[in-house]
């Protein structure tokens, strides 16, 4: 029988062997040829010598020049794997899946040193400090190694600047920038407090034991087997509940914010609210940047000032990191918010792997309890007080024009 392009490579025997490598980054792709080029240019702005670095491809039905884009400009590594992943898509998370089960399988059969395996977009763009802060990790005992991520502010500022009148303009600024902003000092409290978040725009590397720990990385499936939303976050909650532990670089990468410009032109992020919570639907590459009025643009600043609230909420509660946020939240409401949220998460029977997966009904009714919990006036109270959090528009543009490696963050909330 003739095995498949995917089969052949699944276990690893046709893809180059690891040689001297300790590096092994996964990078998932699905028509990036345009997108390619910026994210190697920052992998090769990085002075880690080459000889350490294996890059493993997983092409995911591309019908353009991904491939050979990524072959020829990773020359120089101590070699360039590709895996073709062409199952029809039921989750993002599926290519990256079967990249990181290849890259340890390769771990297991071929290297006689401690390697990491870490994995990030293809449309991210990477600090020049990446692949040494990987090199860092490799001498620690740590099980994961995360960065602080923000979306690519060159793309927002540009954005903004197609609005076609000045209120337009500033709604738009707030609503991509400054949104950003707050989401930025978020993650960074939870990085803060001990979450091991593993996002896959941020990118993040992990040892064998880490993996372990973490169960691996698969898809999450709520009780009706829908699966939702989470997988790559699920690394990271399982591998807490085993006690993995993490060092946050402190420097920063760049993520594509294609998803938010798509949401904003169809509604959409590519995503459904199923049956068992948030599932895939769609992916596209679509960099189209849309045009809005000031009224449309306020809409979306509220709609995702309280999806901000509600992911940082949940992340908090399935993390298990509450009490250690709360040491530095100084606003009453959201500390009373994570409150309710923990006690009501403690006492939700949840099934299949509901737990371990942010975008599940589970997660999304016990915030939806906790915040309804809170009453309008509080709810109200809540959303100005982190309002009040965010700057004032020159200097929400001088962080947007920041370029600087590493951008600290608030560390409390008041």
């Amino acid at each position: 029988m003739t095995m498949s392009r995917t089969e052949t490579l699944y276990g690893g025997e046709d893809l180059p062997p690891l040689g001297k490598a300790e590096i092994i980054l996964v990078v998932p792709f699905h028509n990036e040829e345009q997108i390619l080029p910026q994210f190697i240019d920052s992998l090769k702005a990085n002075q880690t010598s080459a000889e350490k670095i294996y890059i493993l491809g997983i092409n995911h039905r591309s019908e353009d020049k991904s491939e050979e884009v990524l072959r020829i400009a990773t020359h120089g590594y101590v070699a360039t794997g590709i895996v073709h992943e062409d199952q029809v898509i039921a989750s993002v998370g599926i290519p990256r899946q079967r990249g990181l089960e290849t890259a340890f399988d390769l771990v297991r059969k071929n290297s006689r040193r401690k390697t990491i395996v870490g994995s990030i977009d293809a449309d991210s763009i990477v600090s020049p400090h990446f692949f040494e802060e990987a090199e860092r990790f490799l001498d620690t005992e740590h099980d994961f190694l995360l960065f602080p991520t923000r979306n690519d502010q060159r793309q927002f500022l540009e954005c903004i600047g197609m609005q076609k009148d000045e209120a337009s303009v500033n709604a738009a600024l707030y609503a991509l920038v400054g949104v950003d902003w707050l989401k930025y000092q978020l993650r960074a409290l939870l990085l803060n407090a001990g979450a091991i978040e593993t996002r896959g725009s941020g990118g993040y590397f992990f040892t064998a034991e880490g993996y372990a720990k973490a169960h691996g990385h698969k898809a999450v499936y709520s009780a009706d087997g829908t699966i939702v939303t989470g997988e790559s976050n699920a690394v990271g909650i399982r591998a807490k509940r085993n006690r993995a532990t993490a060092i946050v670089s402190s420097y920063l990468n760049t993520a594509s914010p294609r998803r938010i410009f798509k949401s904003l032109r169809t509604s959409t992020d590519g995503y459904v609210l199923a049956s068992g919570g948030k599932t895939f639907e769609s992916i596209a590459n679509n960099q189209e940047l849309p045009i809005l009025g000031c009224a449309q643009w306020e809409q979306w600043f509220q709609k995702m000032i309280y999806g901000a609230i509600r992911t940082f909420v949940i992340k908090a509660i399935a993390y298990e990191v509450v009490p250690e946020l709360q040491a530095n939240i100084q606003i009453p409401e959201l500390y009373e918010l994570l409150e309710a949220a923990k006690a009501i998460y403690e006492t939700t029977m949840f099934v299949a792997d509901e737990k371990d997966a942010i975008g599940s009904r589970a997660y999304i009714s016990v915030f939806g309890q906790a915040y309804e919990s809170l009453g309008g006036i509080k709810q109200s109270t809540l959303t100005q007080k982190l309002l009040l959090q965010l700057p004032d528009k020159e200097n929400l543009i001088q962080w947007a024009q920041d370029i600087s490696l590493v951008i600290e963050p608030q560390r409390n909330l008041r």
